[in-house]
């Protein structure tokens, strides 16, 4: 499932509702340490931060949701998700 999440948000060619799901069910399963270990070793944290980089409005809720899910990725795998993070 992860390897799913990471491509369809990676191609970044859906709605923003599709992308806005994809991005709350990456925030979610990352709570769980193989998923989280496994999306930082996919790279969607490049992704993430592009999306908030990319947006018009730092107070939408796609912004909300991807710094929720960089977040949770930081606290369920740690300085390995950080170290990935500084490698992109």
């Amino acid at each position: 499932m992860p390897e799913t999440l990471v491509n369809v948000l990676a191609e970044n060619k859906k709605s923003k509702d599709t992308i806005v799901a994809v991005i709350e069910a990456i925030a979610n399963t990352a709570l769980y340490v193989p998923n989280a270990q496994k999306f930082s070793q996919m790279g969607v944290l490049k992704d993430l931060v592009r999306i908030i980089s990319e947006a018009a409005d730092f107070r939408t809720y796609i912004v909300h949701i991807s710094i929720e899910a960089i977040w949770n990725l930081i606290e369920v795998d740690g300085q390995k998700t950080i170290e990935s993070m500084a490698g992109e």
